[in-house]
């Protein structure tokens, strides 16, 4: 087992329903956090196809193979620059899990055994936001979820917050706003919360 940094690190969790703007979110507290920026679409991109055969988050073998795997890998390089002494900023949805005290409890454990202080994000906007946000970024991953959008707001746009203390940022403003969120809750984490 490792020991913990010896340097004050931030875990900050930013998470949300798929398309309200975690990834944005995220790549701008970052920066303003100067803090490695860990992105799930990103960290899975390379190699969902290959795993499993598609990135396609509604497919049976997607929940059993692909998300424990991908999940575990977001741990795994947040420890790593953690431990480096380096702030780590984790997008990612968490889906319903989010909302539980087990998750709550299972991240505070992770950034505690990291010797980081854990913070976390929820971003959140309308559905129609929502949309256009998943038309627009135009991933090959999102077309079922466009082709078959009723049925996904229905079965997957969770919307829960997270359990526990957590800030919330609405991004039905547009990027500028987005962006006086990011200095506002960035100023908050460099105080502690």
């Amino acid at each position: 087992m490792r020991t913990s940094p010896k340097l004050a690190t931030d875990l900050v969790v930013v998470c949300g329903d798929a398309g309200v703007g975690k990834s944005i979110f995220a790549s701008m507290l970052a920066g303003k956090l100067g803090a490695a920026l860990i992105d799930k679409d990103v960290v899975s991109r390379a190699f969902a196809e290959a795993f499993v055969g598609t990135s396609d988050s509604t497919s049976a073998d997607y929940d059993t193979r692909l998300r424990p795997a991908q999940y575990a890998a977001l741990d795994a390089i947040a420890e790593d620059n953690l431990r480096a002494g380096v702030s780590a900023v984790i997008a990612a949805p968490y889906g319903g899990e989010r909302a539980t005290k087990k998750w709550r409890a299972g991240r505070e454990k992770f950034a505690s055994y990291c010797g980081a202080r854990l913070s976390v994000v929820f971003v959140t906007c309308q559905a129609e936001v929502v949309r256009e946000h998943i038309q627009q970024r135009n991933e090959p991953h999102d077309q079922r979820v466009i082709q078959h959008w009723d049925e996904y707001l229905a079965t997957n746009r969770r919307s829960s917050p997270p359990a526990g203390e957590h800030f919330t940022v609405d991004n039905a403003s547009g990027i500028d706003a987005l962006g006086e969120s990011a200095v506002h809750i960035a100023a908050q984490i460099r105080r502690g919360n």
